[in-house]
């Protein structure tokens, strides 16, 4: 697991599952709950994803701060894939 910042702000969570049968799932429950927690505080008309069937698989929680650099939505996400193996 890892957060994304520029500077100070924090941009993104995000949970790398690379392998394991049944991690993945603890995994998944992590970073749902994580999401959940966030969009209780302000909420969001987005559903949930499916957690995908195999590893590897990366999850990535957008954060407040997001919002405040919408440039950075153009590169974070060459930047997720680049962390998947």
């Amino acid at each position: 697991m890892f957060t994304v910042y520029k500077g100070e702000i924090p941009l993104v969570h995000c949970l790398l599952a690379i392998a394991g049968e049944g991690q993945d799932v603890r995994y998944w429950t992590l970073i749902e709950a994580m999401y959940l927690d966030m969009t209780d505080k302000s909420p969001l008309d987005w559903a949930l994803p499916e957690k995908p069937s195999s590893a590897p698989w990366l999850a990535v929680v957008l954060l407040p701060g997001l919002a405040f650099d919408p440039e950075a939505a153009e590169w974070l996400g060459d930047f997720e894939r680049c962390m998947v193996p």
